[in-house]
């Protein structure tokens, strides 16, 4: 069979191992995690034509930070198809793209065997990357330009003059960097790894394409978001960003646990003079990109999402080390035959690769459960029409499936809370919502720290307004008292009593155990 055939034979029956584990991991059933749920309201907002808002008819604001994202989801949407339904294709169609990029690059730009290929490949199959489409998150679609960017990268890197890839590289940076932010960073960080390996004086037709197509145009997108939602920077930024030791300490256990099979090669490459010049030019971006989360908080960081897009990277630079690691045992053992018995070889690989794709099976999982504040919000979206507002620290569910009017009062998705640290009375009587909600956590306060301790003093306001400014404890449902999901209703409200007793009979699933709990307050 020719070479071509067996490629493509092989991309064939990986497209179909990741249909059906799709149809098996991404769960129609599960409603979506809370993040997630907050860039579907952007999106179905956006769709409707009512422009990147939180609230229909109010000014615009990034909260959801995934710009293309958005977009891309909004125009499925205007086709016809759910919300629900245009996220897990574009995250779906994105992870199959990232597993058949993954196998082309090894066996194109690498020379690399198709057992060595197909393994790799595997191991991105059964990571986490199906667990985020079925929490609905964007993550694979990032990963994938971020992939397409760095294979350019590597290109220009082999040979500097390639006018294709001087064009290519900097319109998938551009791409990555519409999608996250972050993108644009790492975007940045990629190209003095060209100019690292290449040398300045080499990569001056790379800069100056770089310049044309990635900096003016992004230049211009900058301003233009600044104009259009007020602010230069994404709205969660001014209220997650500042200093996190934490958030550094996970990005970096993230990334390892994500990929040691593979990192553990660039150790080679370092000791290797040959190869030297080569690992730190693609450590650059690793390490960069692992780092920069220090400035960022790791909430909703759910198994390791915000690292992963870092993962194929590695998928598809490891195999020159692997080569020379390979070819250095070859000749210190020349004289031993069993290591030069293919048999051997292929069993060697396909052990490694077993163990490989095993512990990411493991290490990869994300248990989906269902959430009963997706039940509240259902149930409150048989008032949606009565413009009224809900208060909520739970800002994805409630607010996308109720379709009322919302405060996100940890502040994502609300310009004057995240800009003034945290919520007060004085902005709750501002508003005057119909229903408050919140996850009260209680801790105790000398075991307060960070964001913990800026969220207790959010509910604590959120408790005490409502409990003076006549309202109803309608429910509080959790596993004990220190955890749990209060609801409050404003008592004059003229459905009061029924949405009070729809509440109440809420078979509320809680989110962190798939069990169903009791109202603490009956």
């Amino acid at each position: 069979m020719k070479k071509d055939h067996k490629d493509i034979i092989a991309l064939i029956l990986l497209v179909v191992f990741n249909l059906l584990l799709a149809f098996i991991r991404v769960d129609q059933s599960k409603p979506p995690m809370e993040d997630a749920a907050m860039l579907m309201r952007y999106a179905e907002n956006f769709s409707a034509g009512h422009g990147i808002v939180w609230n229909i008819g109010e000014d615009p604001v990034d909260g959801g930070t995934d710009f293309l994202a958005i977009i891309f989801i909004g125009m499925l949407n205007s086709t016809g198809l759910s919300i629900e339904s245009s996220v897990k294709l574009l995250c779906v169609l994105s992870h199959i793209l990232l597993v058949l990029l993954v196998y082309v690059t090894s066996r194109k730009f690498w020379n690399q065997s198709y057992l060595v290929s197909m393994g790799i490949s595997l191991y991105l199959t059964v990571g986490p990357g199906l667990y985020y489409s079925g929490a609905y998150f964007t993550t694979s679609f990032f990963a994938l330009f971020v992939l397409l960017t760095w294979i350019a990268a590597m290109k220009l890197m082999r040979d500097p003059a390639s006018t294709k890839q001087m064009i290519l590289f900097p319109l998938f940076a551009l791409i990555s960097g519409l999608i996250r932010p972050e993108g644009a960073i790492l975007s940045i960080v990629i190209l003095f790894a060209i100019l690292y390996f290449n040398g300045v004086k080499n990569s001056s037709k790379i800069i100056k394409y770089f310049l044309l197509i990635f900096a003016a145009a992004g230049a211009v997108y900058f301003l233009w978001r600044w104009s259009y939602f007020g602010y230069p920077l994404p709205n969660p930024l001014y209220k997650k960003g500042g200093i996190h030791p934490g958030s550094l300490l996970l990005s970096v256990r993230n990334v390892l646990f994500m990929t040691i099979p593979f990192i553990l090669l660039y150790i080679y490459g370092l000791l290797n003079v040959k190869s030297r010049k080569l690992t730190v030019s693609y450590l650059i971006p690793v390490i960069s990109f692992t780092i920069m989360f220090i400035f960022v908080s790791s909430q909703m960081n759910i198994s390791g999402r915000f690292q992963y897009a870092i993962v194929p990277v590695i998928l598809v630079s490891w195999q020159p080390f692997y080569t020379a690691l390979i070819q250095n045992i070859r000749d210190t053992l020349q004289s031993t035959h069993i290591f030069r018995n293919s048999i051997f070889q292929i069993t060697a690989l396909i052990i490694f690769f077993a163990g490989a794709v095993t512990y990411q099976y493991y290490d990869g999982k994300i248990q989906l459960h269902g959430d009963g504040n997706y039940e509240i919000g259902k149930l409150l979206h048989r008032y949606s029409d009565r413009g009224y507002t809900v208060a909520t620290s739970e800002a994805g569910l409630i607010p996308f499936y109720s379709k009322w009017n919302a405060v996100d009062t940890w502040g994502l998705n609300d310009k004057w809370i995240a800009h003034n640290v945290k919520i007060n009375e004085g902005y709750l009587e501002l508003i005057k919502p119909e229903v408050i909600s919140f996850h009260f956590l209680g801790i105790r306060e000398n075991s307060q720290s960070g964001w913990i301790k800026e969220w207790v003093e959010m509910t604590e306001t959120m408790k005490n307004y409502a409990e003076t400014h006549n309202y109803v404890l309608a429910a509080v449902y959790g596993p004990d008292q220190g955890n749990s999901f209060y609801f409050y209703v404003k008592n004059d409200l003229p459905e009061r009593r029924n949405i009070i007793d729809e509440i109440r009979q809420v078979n509320f699933i809680w989110y962190e155990s798939g069990n169903t709990v009791s109202n603490l307050e009956q």
